[in-house]
């Protein structure tokens, strides 16, 4: 990601393909208890900044009921499905904001004030940062279209 949201700071959720044996298991009866250490800062992830996720997190809510926004979920058959037409309908809102005020609308505060700071002229630059937006989103999607196409799982590590 280049551009002006890759100067917006962290933290970061990490997005990876996994076969779904992410999970670390203890005792005798396998009990989880959380997600092996080698998918924590995994070079192969797909890294986007809070403030972007936080845009779309009711799409990622809608999919997954128990989504967790500070710790693992996994996407995978009909919710990731769902995923990827939440985040596909999305993409379409964002990409016909034609005004300033239609994007204020569509974003948090929270990405709205980071994407300002990271900007010099706001008002000539947010229609970049609208499609940089888009381009991060589409990217999410290209991982969840790839385990879908592979049949695994979207391992999305929260905050």
């Amino acid at each position: 990601m280049n551009g002006f949201l890759s100067k917006l700071p962290g933290p970061f959720f990490d997005f990876l393909v996994t076969d779904g044996e992410h999970w670390e298991r203890t005792g005798t009866v396998e009990r989880i208890i959380g997600i092996e250490q080698e998918y924590f800062h995994n070079p192969a992830a797909l890294r986007v900044q809070d403030a972007i996720v936080e845009v779309v997190a009711n799409c990622f809510q809608r999919a997954h009921p128990s989504f967790n926004y500070y710790g693992p979920t996994e996407f995978r058959n009909e919710n990731l499905g769902q995923l990827l037409d939440s985040l596909g309908q999305w993409i379409i809102k964002n990409g016909s904001c034609q005004t300033e005020a239609d994007f204020r609308g569509l974003v948090t505060p929270c990405f709205l004030e980071e994407a300002q700071a990271a900007v010099d002229t706001w008002d000539e630059q947010w229609p970049v940062v609208r499609d940089e937006l888009s381009a991060t989103v589409i990217a999410i999607c290209d991982c969840g279209r790839r385990a879908k196409l592979e049949r695994k799982a979207l391992l999305v590590l929260g905050i």
